[in-house]
């Protein structure tokens, strides 16, 4: 049975007068005025209705309101936060050892990013002198070519990160041979200074690209580079090199 408005105000009243106004009757002990505990039934709809006593004498209606509240949750879809990629140390991925040999014949340094190449300028007269740090095998962010180029005239490998001074040098008799590797041309994620130096001579006199040195002694010419400050001093010092600043920055 649904409760009318009326009858639900009426009801609360009701409640409010039995708690405000207990049973103040006398009790005459024959059990016919003993008010036992209700009997109370719980419907539940939009409205509940109860209870029944005993006695007619009172009628107590309990209201219960059921209230239903709709919830809409709106969830956003949440995306997982991308890892954080340290740049330096995906660009180390592609470090590969930059070896290095010598040849005492002709007085030229040779650099090599492929092992079996260093291991065939074995056969040539070079002999083997570790290497001259890393470099990257491919280019990374940052990064750029390290150009490669031999003359035949004075037996010299010579590497520059200049494409122009690369270009230049044909016109003294280097032949192009495409990217030795790649290099960092500023210093940057614990990268270190490949120092370079030139030695040349020619009847007294080797004429380079874009200055000319004179040097005692025999025929030579070589670039020489290291990742060694000492070694580039000694060289400068002692053996008549030329230091020609940094070529750019490897990984030792």
């Amino acid at each position: 049975m649904k409760l009318s408005t009326a009858s639900i105000i009426a009801a609360l009243c009701l409640v409010q007068l039995a708690v405000a106004e207990p049973d103040r009757r006398p009790y005459r002990g024959d059990g016919d005025d003993e008010c036992p505990a209700p009997i109370t039934r719980t419907v539940t709809d939009r409205a509940t209705e109860t209870v029944k006593v005993k006695h007619t004498v009172r009628v107590t209606h309990t209201i219960k309101q059921v209230v239903t509240q709709q919830v809409t949750v709106t969830a956003q879809k949440s995306c997982p936060t991308p890892p954080t990629i340290d740049p330096c140390s995906e660009a180390k991925k592609y470090l590969v050892p930059f070896y290095r040999s010598w040849n005492g014949g002709n007085t030229d340094h040779f650099y090599t990013t492929d092992e079996a190449e260093w291991n065939r300028a074995v056969g040539g007269g070079w002999v083997k002198e570790g290497t001259a740090g890393k470099i990257f095998s491919k280019q990374v962010k940052g990064s750029v070519p390290l150009y490669r180029s031999w003359n035949g005239a004075n037996a010299d490998h010579f590497y520059t990160t200049n494409e122009q001074e690369w270009n230049n040098a044909v016109g003294g008799g280097w032949a192009k041979e495409g990217i030795a590797g790649y290099v960092y041309p500023v210093q940057q994620c614990g990268s270190i200074p490949l120092y370079r130096t030139w030695q040349g001579s020619a009847g007294g006199q080797n004429k380079y690209p874009d200055r000319v040195y004179k040097t005692p002694g025999p025929p030579t010419a070589d670039h020489f580079y290291t990742i060694s400050a000492p070694e580039r001093d000694n060289a400068v010092a002692n053996l008549n090199y030329v230091n020609e600043g940094v070529a750019g920055f490897v990984f030792p």
